[in-house]
């Protein structure tokens, strides 16, 4: 409802022409779903002829947005302490006045706070983007939250998160917007993966003479991701078959309840070592992707969208994941995936073995609909085209369609494509690799 009353509200305003600025504030760019989306946004702008700045605390993502021509202004906006966010605000103001910014957009609470301060101060259009579901447990919590809709509009990155908005902000419910975070197609193209990535993670992973399918569970190792609820259902899932192998990439920080460590200890201590491996952080997603059998996505709280179902769909996995938030509209149950019962490790291992027990026509089949499903609903293209009707909206202008103009379908996805399936192709069929890749 909220997507098509934000397409309906556009129409009604005359064409605009004049470019824009936009500033992004978002607390550091570092890996991680709602950094991705806004370079995905500013490199929109900057390809469509207007200006893309992003305020942060830095990270390795600065240097492409400055490689595409973006501006980069380094901020202490990750700090939740009242002091820097007051201060803050004379900073981003200043920024406002410099770069003539039209619109501030705000990812994060803590920048909100400042940039909502800002944005008003100078006049100047403010919204906000909803990349999670945000606790409530005490009244200072919800002042708290509140900033991310009290400006002009708010982007809810799934269907769920703007049903939630909506139950907790009733009076803002016409501000709400949703536009679905978006995957590069390019980028999660199992046609694109060679065989030498391939072959080096495998090396990287120690899997290279594994002739096990492979279950992969990616993301930061931290309590929500699902990795001791992994470790339950891969005790039951042995007492049926042992033909695979669990590789969980992600970066280890530990906090202070040293959760990385206790899982280790866990696996140690529960003889799994050799069943689910923590090999770190892993610098090309697309080929543990390819690599892998099965993805799966266990996380014990509800994801606002979840890119990892999304990802693994594009390149023709089938996804195993928790059956709450945003995973319950990217995967349709039995057909390009399994949903499994939250928090339950027998229902998680039952999907598990569904999955792995699949024949190869149905592999194929529920790849094809996956990749098709995603290419159609959640591009990057549609979530930048979209957002940016939304900035025009604001500015009382229309925007031109960025889809095709900027983003065009690779010629790739107007064929079904059988994808690779990693160690089952380079141990088996190492004649069918160098043909896909």
């Amino acid at each position: 409802m909220s997507r098509k009353l934000a397409k309906i509200t556009i129409k009604s305003f005359a064409v605009n022409h004049k470019p824009l600025t936009v500033l992004q504030i978002i607390p550091r760019l570092v890996s991680g779903g709602a950094e991705r989306s806004s370079l995905d946004v500013a490199q929109a702008l900057i390809k469509n002829g207007h200006r893309a700045i992003i305020i942060s605390q830095g990270g390795r993502y600065v240097e492409e947005l400055t490689s595409f021509g973006g501006i980069h202004v380094t901020l202490p906006v990750s700090s939740k302490s009242p002091f820097v966010i007051y201060k803050n605000i004379a900073k981003i103001r200043k920024v406002i006045r410099d770069y003539q910014v039209d619109i501030v957009h705000a990812r994060s609470r803590a920048p909100a706070w400042s940039g909502y301060y800002a944005a008003k101060k100078e006049q100047v259009k403010f919204i906000t983007t909803y990349h999670g579901l945000y606790g409530e447990s005490n009244f200072l919590k919800k002042i708290y939250n509140k900033i991310m809709v009290r400006g002009d509009g708010v982007i809810a990155v799934s269907d769920f998160i703007a049903e939630q908005l909506k139950i907790r902000y009733p009076d803002y419910a016409h501000h709400v917007h949703t536009v679905h975070r978006g995957v590069n197609l390019v980028h999660y193209s199992p046609e694109l993966v060679s065989r030498q990535r391939i072959e080096q993670l495998l090396r990287q992973w120690s899997l290279s003479d594994d002739m096990r399918n492979v279950i992969l569970l990616p993301g930061r190792i931290t309590q929500i991701k699902g990795h001791n609820l992994l470790i339950d259902a891969v005790k039951i899932l042995l007492k049926k078959r042992d033909d695979f192998v669990c590789v969980c990439p992600g970066d280890i920080h530990d906090g202070k309840d040293n959760y990385a460590q206790k899982l280790l200890s866990r696996l140690q201590s529960d003889d799994l070592n050799k069943y689910i491996l923590l090999p770190g952080g892993c610098l090309d997603m697309p080929a543990a992707y390819a690599i892998s059998h099965i993805v799966t996505a266990p996380t014990t709280k509800p994801e606002a969208f979840g890119r990892i179902p999304v990802e693994s769909q594009l390149m023709g996995k089938p996804i195993v994941a928790s059956r709450h938030g945003g995973f319950c509209e990217t995967i349709i149950d039995g057909e390009t995936g399994f949903l499994f019962t939250n928090k339950n490790a027998e229902s998680f291992a039952d999907a598990l073995d569904k999955a792995l027990s699949l024949s190869d026509e149905k592999r194929a089949e529920m790849s094809m609909l996956g990749r098709k499903r995603v290419t159609d609903m959640y591009c990057v293209s549609r979530m930048c085209d979209e957002t940016l009707k939304i900035y025009n909206m604001l500015m009382g202008g229309n925007s031109y369609n960025l889809y095709q103009e900027f983003y065009p379908k690779p010629a790739i996805y107007a064929r079904s494509h059988t994808p690779i399936d990693g160690n089952q192709y380079i141990h088996k069929h190492e004649k069918n690799v160098e043909e896909t890749v």
